[in-house]
């Protein structure tokens, strides 16, 4: 899927799927939300959302390195490395039942988003996956 903003990171993309409802939380708009979180995600999902271990349908999914990662260019990755969004699937023909993860890979410019399973990403986004879910508005 391709999405008008193509310089969202994955963080900023994957809180823009909670709208309003997070906005309103927030007490601030859209746009200052995705811009607090050009490098880590950890202070929006520290505050807005509360950590869940069985992910319904658009929960928010966070990804982290367990110690410390280096890529292939020698970059060294730690702490919480990507996000995207639960999708769960129904079984049928083509696909198992489960869920799959929606989210963007890579920095600014690429516009495509991408559906894959959970652990079907780069290495470097790491080895552990937690859910979250948006706390209910008052």
């Amino acid at each position: 899927m391709k999405i008008k903003n193509d310089f969202l990171n994955c963080f900023a993309y994957a809180l823009g799927t909670f709208g309003a409802d997070l906005e309103k939380l927030a007490g601030v708009d859209m746009e200052k939300i995705q811009n607090s979180v050009n490098d880590t995600i950890d202070h929006v999902v520290n505050q807005y959302f509360t950590n869940v271990t069985e992910p319904e349908d658009g929960d928010l999914a966070i990804y982290s390195v367990s110690g410390v990662f280096y890529t292939l260019k020698g970059v060294r990755i730690s702490g919480t490395t990507h996000a995207g969004i639960y999708r769960k699937s129904v079984s049928n023909w083509n696909s198992p039942e489960g869920g799959t993860i929606e989210s963007k890979w890579g920095w600014f410019r690429n516009p495509y988003v991408f559906q894959h399973d959970v652990f079907f990403a780069p290495d470097f986004y790491g080895d552990t996956v937690k859910f979250y879910r948006l706390k209910k508005l008052n």
